[in-house]
């Protein structure tokens, strides 16, 4: 799959799949002519998984922005996912896993789904399975 297989597919769908199919890292590389990313945070899970959130060294020309992703790990399959975090403006892994759930500080993240405790203020959850 080259640059220009990339650059004439208009269908941002059909985009996805080719980004499936290399790897968020390797498509980037190759659309941007070797710039690729931008590390702008990382840390550990509560599991002791790497977390990484990467923005794109040039703007996509289908949304003419530049996008960011968090690069996480199943613990149950220990693949690799790349998440898009909604606001597109985190500044650290925290902040973007937060924002797949509405911003909520949640007490404990469980897959998908995310408990809440009231008055509790920090960005971690307790637990996270």
């Amino acid at each position: 799959i080259s640059k220009e297989d990339i650059i004439k597919e208009t269908n941002a769908e059909k985009r996805r799949c080719y980004m499936e199919i290399l790897g968020a890292k390797k498509y980037y590389e190759i659309i941007s002519d070797g710039k690729g990313l931008k590390l702008l945070d990382e840390d550990m899970d509560n599991q002791g998984y790497p977390m990484r959130l990467y923005e794109t060294s040039i703007k996509d020309d289908i949304i003419d922005k530049k996008v960011q992703f968090l690069e996480v790990t199943c613990p149950s399959t220990q693949r690799v996912y790349n998440i898009y975090p909604p606001n597109q403006q985190s500044k650290n892994v925290w902040d973007a896993k937060a924002s797949t759930f509405s911003n909520e500080n949640l007490f404990i993240r469980h897959g998908d789904v995310g408990l809440v405790k009231k008055g509790f203020k920090k960005s971690k959850p307790v637990i996270e399975t």
